[in-house]
């Protein structure tokens, strides 16, 4: 079963999971898992043992646990942080220390997060044709100015994170 991580000053709408990885404080994961699931979170980053990104908003992972290998997902999923972990305590209805783990393994390797090219979002449900009118009329306004943006652009953007959210932007305008 999947869960929400409760990170509430922070908005997920639209962005992609390493952004919002990026995004995650400490203290945000200490507060939505509480102290002693984070502490003991803490001790499983060197427990990954595979993570990929399946699509923009979506890693999974197999980490090594006390009775086995688990899989564990982290999404986002209509503008909210996801996890989900087929441990014993995560089927009981308990945010778990592999969902720690995973999220501070992927934050501490972000630059090593590849999103696979023409990957198909698996579990985000936002789209743009549901859009309201107004809502429609800018993101159309948007995709214009996007069609000026060329890549050469976007590579002297000044940050890292400034770059990558072009880069989305743009692809997301291609897929329309």
């Amino acid at each position: 079963m999947a869960y929400t991580i409760p990170i509430k000053h922070l908005n997920f709408t639209n962005c992609s999971l390493i952004y919002a990885l990026d995004k995650i404080s400490i203290d945000d994961l200490k507060h939505a898992f509480g102290n002693t699931i984070y502490n003991r979170g803490k001790n499983y980053v060197n427990e990954i043992l595979e993570i990929e990104m399946i699509d923009e908003y979506t890693l999974e992972a197999e980490i090594q646990g006390n009775y086995g290998d688990y899989d564990v997902n982290i999404y986002i999923e209509r503008s909210n942080l996801k996890g989900k972990c087929d441990c014993p305590h995560a089927d009981e209805g308990n945010l778990c220390k592999h969902l720690v783990g995973v999220i501070l393994y992927a934050k501490g390797n972000i630059k090593k997060l590849v999103v696979p090219e023409n990957s198909q979002p698996k579990n985000n449900t936002t789209n743009i044709s549901t859009s309201t009118s107004t809502e429609k009329k800018i993101l159309d306004e948007i995709g214009e100015l996007l069609e000026k943006l060329d890549d050469e652009i976007i590579k002297k953007a000044s940050s890292v994170e400034l770059s990558e959210i072009l880069q989305q932007i743009k692809k997301i305008y291609q897929k329309k």
